[in-house]
């Protein structure tokens, strides 16, 4: 049961490496295309390793082929969707919040001097959503809200990064650990 939950643990622990790697590397913006390609690495991953007959038991495997919907469905949004999403970096959250007035006025000037037809950019809770937008307009607004928010934000020291990963990676790891240690002694 252990050796489950170790293999289980350490791909959810590379995948997030993976995720704060992208976060610090991407200058403001992750686009959304980019957490789901590696949802489905995830996938791929798990479902390889298992394949090739080297790694996951039977039982881990159970448990983790219950997720192939999600990734069928994953794949189908991602190769579907029209519209484009790019998310702002998890850090920003609290300042996008709070200068979210700012940001519409921005995506609005864009939208009257750039668009037209059916073309349409809107903000939505934590990314922008691009319809119909050429890639080359793309560039330019996330340019023109980009250098908003370097402009306006607090440079982040080292503490507030190692506190927002803290609250958003290690504490949720630690509670599905334990919870899937629960779930298997209990079981």
């Amino acid at each position: 049961m252990e050796g489950i939950i170790i293999e289980i643990l350490i791909i959810y622990l590379i995948f997030m490496a993976i995720m704060v790697t992208m976060d610090l590397k991407l200058k403001n913006f992750v686009p959304e295309k980019y957490s789901n390609i590696l949802i489905i690495a995830m996938y791929v991953v798990i479902f390889t390793v298992r394949w090739a007959g080297t790694g996951f038991s039977p039982k881990a495997y159970e448990s983790l082929s219950l997720l192939i919907v999600p990734a069928a469905l994953i794949v189908t949004y991602t190769f579907v969707i029209k519209s484009k999403f790019y998310c702002f970096k998890g850090i920003d959250k609290k300042f996008v919040r709070k200068n979210r007035d700012e940001i519409s006025k921005i995506i609005q000037e864009y939208k009257l001097h750039n668009l037209q037809g059916k073309s349409d950019i809107s903000l939505g809770s934590n990314n922008i959503i691009f319809e119909r937008v050429s890639a080359s307009q793309i560039k330019e607004c996330l340019s023109m809200i980009g250098d908003y928010l370097d402009d306006n934000r607090d440079k982040y020291s080292a503490k507030d990064y190692v506190v927002y990963y803290t609250k958003v990676f290690i504490v949720p790891s630690t509670i599905l650990a334990f919870l899937m240690f629960a779930a298997f002694k209990i079981g």
